[in-house]
């Protein structure tokens, strides 16, 4: 009974995202008409939205590694690929946390920990931030700082507040890690070199993830631009990875316009001038194109894989004859 009703649910959750996967796609209002040279850009989309699917997995493929190194069973890794591509669109949902609740939805289809997996979550989110506030403040020029602050101004009593919550949430988890560690020797479940060398992983993948978005929108700026002011690259990379820091803690933004999208504008309008807002609003179709492309793949044919998979494992003489 249980299983049908959470079946039930994770369906109701899915069937609203779709639909404000729609208004949000709507709302965007990307006007296509001025645009010469379409077969170009379709190349570029293309270049970019195969980033954006890409990035998606390796997150996935991150959260799957803190739930391999946390879980005390193991777990099929196109499962977990599966899970976290299944409840990716959630995000679009009011809020943008109904993504994690789904993860621990169709989590439960597969007998997982609840713990673990919200555990993982949070693992994931660490190393995430961890590693967009780092790229930031290597590439970002001290200057625009000012601009962000500017930017969020009336909103950092939000900050504030999830500042001090991410605060109090890192004592409890140092001090249930310290006392773990002094009952049994690990760390949530995980020997202490496991965790490390998970966290380090975690922290160098995401650091490629955010990147990689970067890029997407680098490839984007060249096309509608051309020839980009000398520093273009580094500034573009280090602005996004800000506004991806900003628009993940900060939930909404005045006149309708996402976060990422508005602190991309605060730092980016004197480089680009009027094409900037065509080129942040295309690169967030892109992503929320490429969110519901890694639904299919994780809905269907991951799932087909794993399948496919566990079926050779049952009969080995059958690939054997096959061969």
């Amino acid at each position: 009974m249980a299983k049908k009703v959470i079946s039930i649910l994770g369906k109701i959750l899915l069937i609203l995202s779709i639909v404000f996967v729609v208004i949000k796609v709507k709302k965007l209002g990307i006007d296509f008409s001025a645009i010469q040279d379409i077969p170009r850009l379709m190349v570029v989309f293309f270049e970019a939205l195969i980033l954006s699917i890409l990035g998606t997995f390796l997150l996935a493929y991150i959260w799957s590694d803190w739930i391999k190194a946390l879980s005390e069973k193991e777990v099929s890794r196109k499962k977990a690929l599966s899970i976290y591509g299944k409840s990716v669109i959630g995000k679009y949902l009011p809020g943008n946390v109904m993504h994690y609740v789904e993860r621990n939805i169709f989590a439960a289809d597969y007998g997982l920990s609840q713990k673990k997996i919200t555990l993982s979550t949070v693992m994931e989110i660490i190393s995430q931030v961890l590693s967009a506030l780092i790229v930031s403040a290597i590439l970002l020029p001290s200057f625009m700082w000012n601009r962000i602050y500017k930017a969020i101004e009336d909103r950092l009593y939000i900050l504030a507040i999830i500042g001090i919550a991410g605060t109090v949430l890192f004592i409890v988890l140092l001090i249930i890690a310290i006392k773990r560690f002094h009952d049994s020797g690990d760390l949530f479940g995980a020997k202490p070199g496991t965790f490390l060398k998970t966290f380090i992983k975690a922290v160098v993948l995401s650091t490629v993830y955010i990147l990689s978005g970067g890029l997407g929108m680098l490839f984007i700026a060249i096309n509608v631009i051309g020839q980009l002011p000398a520093g273009s690259a580094r500034l573009i990379l280090s602005s996004y990875s800000a506004a991806w820091v900003c628009g993940f803690v900060i939930p909404g933004a005045p006149g309708g316009i996402g976060v990422r999208e508005a602190i991309l504008t605060v730092l980016l309008q004197s480089r680009f001038g009027t094409s900037l807002m065509f080129i942040v609003i295309f690169h967030r179709l892109i992503t929320i194109i490429g969110d519901f492309c890694v639904y299919v793949i994780s809905r269907f044919l991951l799932p087909l894989a794993d399948r496919g998979s566990e079926n050779t494992k049952s009969h080995p003489e059958k690939k054997i004859n096959e061969d």
